[in-house]
This record gives C-alpha cells, sequence and structure tokens, in this order.
C-alpha cells in the first residue's frame, strides 16, 4: 500500500489523473473505497510526526481524516480543471462508522459540504436479510448523509452475488440463491427514498459475462421490467 498521507503519494495519484484526461476522452474520474489500510500506528508515523512538529494539534485519527479529506478535494479540483463537466466519484464501503472510524473517509463531510465529489455511489452490497446491514437500512442511512444539492447518491448494487451464498449476511446467508429478483426490489426500494438518483451494478462481467448463470439472467428479466 502507498502512504496516503505521503505528499509524494498524493502527487502521485494525481499527475495519474491528469495523464488520463489529458490523454483520453473520459467523462470522468472514478475510486473506489479503500483510503487507508489499517489503523497501524506505522502506516504514516512520518508524516505524523511532522505535523506535530510543525505545531499541529489534532489527534491522530482527526488528522488522518482531515488529510485524507484534504487529497479527495484535490482530487475534485483536478477533474474539475479539465472542465465541470467533468464527473467526480467515489465508491465507498457500505458501512458509515466503519469508513469513518476504520478507513478514515469522512462520507458524511463530502456529502454535505461542497466539492469533494458529484456522485457518491455506497457499496450496497447486502441484501434485505443481511443480518447486521440490511439493504433498505443501509439505503435510508445513505439518503439521510446527503445535505448538499450538488452531489447526486447513486445506490451500488451487489449483482456478483445473484446466485451465490453470502457469507458475512449471518441468518441470511442464503437469500442470494433463494430468490431471483432481489436486484430489482433494490430498484424499487432505492427509489422510495428522496436522494435516490439512480443505481450501480458490479459488476458488468457478473451480469453480461460468459459464465453469468440462470438465476443472474432472471434476475435481469426482473431488473429490466422495473427498470
Amino acid at each position: 500500500y502507498y502512504d496516503p498521507a505521503s505528499p509524494d503519494v498524493q502527487s502521485l495519484i494525481l499527475q495519474g489523473v491528469r495523464e488520463l484526461l489529458q490523454n483520453y476522452p473520459l467523462a470522468g474520474i472514478h475510486i473506489d473505497d479503500y483510503f487507508y489500510p489499517a489503523k497501524d500506528e506505522c502506516i504514516d508515523h512520518r508524516e505524523f510526526m511532522q505535523y506535530k512538529e510543525n505545531g499541529g494539534t489534532m489527534p491522530p485519527d482527526d488528522w488522518r481524516r482531515e488529510t485524507v479529506s484534504a487529497w479527495v478535494h484535490q482530487m475534485y479540483r483536478t477533474v474539475k480543471s479539465f472542465g465541470t463537466d467533468k464527473i467526480f466519484s467515489i465508491s465507498p464501503a457500505v458501512n458509515i462508522t466503519s469508513n469513518y472510524e476504520n478507513l478514515y473517509a469522512d462520507v458524511r463531510r463530502w456529502c454535505r459540504e461542497p466539492d469533494y465529489c458529484d456522485w457518491i455511489i455506497p457499496q450496497l452490497y447486502v441484501g434485505f436479510a443481511h443480518e447486521t446491514m440490511p439493504f433498505d437500512k443501509a439505503a435510508a442511512h445513505w439518503n439521510d448523509l446527503i445535505g448538499n444539492n450538488h452531489v447526486r447518491l447513486l445506490y451500488g448494487l451487489a449483482a456478483y452475488k445473484c446466485g451465490q451464498t453470502d457469507a458475512y449476511a449471518g441468518a441470511g446467508r442464503n437469500e442470494w440463491t433463494e430468490n431471483e429478483n432481489i436486484l430489482s426490489r433494490q430498484i424499487v426500494c432505492g427509489r422510495e427514498y428522496s436522494h435516490c438518483d439512480g443505481f450501480s451494478f458490479f459488476s458488468y462481467s457478473s451480469l453480461f459475462g460468459e459464465n453469468a448463470g440462470e438465476k443472474v439472467k432472471k434476475e435481469l428479466q426482473f431488473v429490466t421490467f422495473v427498470l
């Protein structure tokens, strides 16, 4: 992993973004849910000590969140420097608390303050029967985060789970193997929330690849119907 707090790392990533937008006719830039790989203090010890030596007063966790948010803001500004129509989107993990406490991704801030992202696409890769985080409750929590008219909320849906056992769903682990209309029900459910602007399926190959099974094809039929 690269050190998220390293100015050199941040510069390298921003250079990559500029290279892509300069050389290819892209609609924008999308990043996934990886920010800090762990809570281990050694990841960014040098940068944090330097911050303290320069008079910084924030505790480590707050400093990490501020560092990530500042980098996300830089990413947003870099993308927009190639045109205000260019999109910058982020796909955070489904658990809002874990984003904040473990990945140091302050998604609340990004959803409520300007100049962090255009689209937020949380990975709602859970079913309705998920034991600790059922889809409808997760969708409601993310809907409640939106406090900025410039941020669009798209729900990320787990097409790759169609027909598969969900090992992390507890009592709901067999939901995806026993049903063929979960994605379509999630679309119907998501549309009930005021800030929902659409849906994103992960992944394309799960739906349209050569190995897509019969359950996937039936899920697609239901999805096409509700769309």
